[in-house]
């Protein structure tokens, strides 16, 4: 059931519904009017885990400009949220483990997405960015495992998206990769120079990552926590690797690396332990005598 209030004056949201509070009981409620924090907490509260509000439209909502840190953190029961056309910034957190939120509709006037602002937001499919953001945090959509696609219009001066993976506006750098895509590998697209950091993090359907020739930088936890990822496959280009670019991948059991000149790297001990590594056969010398490679146990020539 959908429910419209009107707010004379901001602050009264508590008071209006809980005159109406049987009417809310698994509602979708519409505010019209200008709102404060106080309408807001209210809002956190009655889409919690003991709440009783199931989709918020603050389209037409007035007054707040930030949807700040944690605001509807584990909103146990909040499926939909359509924002305030006055919001220009999330918050760190600000949706994070709403675990039941399947709908998201962004005004254009959003301009910065912080770290972990849907993290955990395991209903959501896709999201459409905002036209005009200009910053979107790298771990701000960890943990959505079922979300297949990223939007964006070719207007926004700063992302770019491929076949529903985030890249930056130029294409050169893939960002994020949606964790819900169904692929089991994955093929870059062309001109890809760079992988971003936690690009490829909780991608738990992939088992390979073949890294094409051109690609210079893997940033740090990149491919980290992919539980099927098996085999990763690393061009002559690479140059350097993040830190934690490979952990937790319980499945992974080789890296293949074509570069002959080693690439600045420390593993991680659990990596360096277990992982089998294999470069060309006339480095093998030059990777055991690098700092980080050198503490590789299992690294061999091919």
């Amino acid at each position: 059931m959908k429910i419209e209030i009107a707010l004379t004056e901001p602050g009264l949201l508590r008071s209006l519904v809980k005159e109406r509070i049987e009417e809310f009981k698994n509602a979708d409620l519409k505010v019209v009017g200008r709102m404060n924090e106080a309408d807001l907490k209210f809002l956190k509260q009655a889409t919690g885990r003991n709440g009783f509000i199931k989709g918020l439209d603050l389209s037409y909502a007035t007054g707040v400009t930030n949807i700040d840190r944690n605001s509807f953190e584990e909103g146990g029961i909040l499926t939909t949220f359509r924002f305030p056309s006055s919001v220009t910034e999330l918050g760190w957190g600000a949706f994070c483990m709403c675990d039941k939120l399947n709908s998201v509709s962004m005004t254009s006037d959003i301009e910065r997405i912080d770290n972990f602002a849907f993290n955990g937001c395991t209903a959501l499919t896709s999201i459409s960015l905002p036209k005009n953001v200009k910053e979107i945090g790298e771990q701000s959509f960890i943990g959505c495992s079922k979300l297949e696609e990223f939007k964006i219009l070719l207007s926004n001066r700063n992302y770019s998206t491929f076949e529903g993976v985030l890249f930056n506006k130029k294409g050169d750098t893939l960002l994020k990769y949606p964790a819900g895509k169904e692929d089991k590998a994955y093929e870059f697209p062309a001109n890809t120079f760079h992988i971003g950091n936690y690009a490829f993090f909780m991608c738990e359907k992939l088992t390979s990552i073949v890294v094409p020739e051109g690609i210079t930088t893997i940033g740090k936890f990149a491919m980290a926590s992919c539980s099927s990822l098996q085999t990763i496959s690393l061009p002559s280009s690479v140059e350097s690797i993040g830190e934690g670019a490979f952990s937790n991948n319980e499945n992974l059991h080789s890296l293949n690396i074509q570069a002959t000149t080693p690439p600045a790297f420390t593993p991680d001990e659990n990596v360096a332990k277990s992982l089998y590594v294999y470069v060309p056969m006339r480095a093998v010398e030059s990777y055991k005598n690098a700092e980080g490679w050198k503490d590789v146990k299992n690294l061999f020539g091919k």
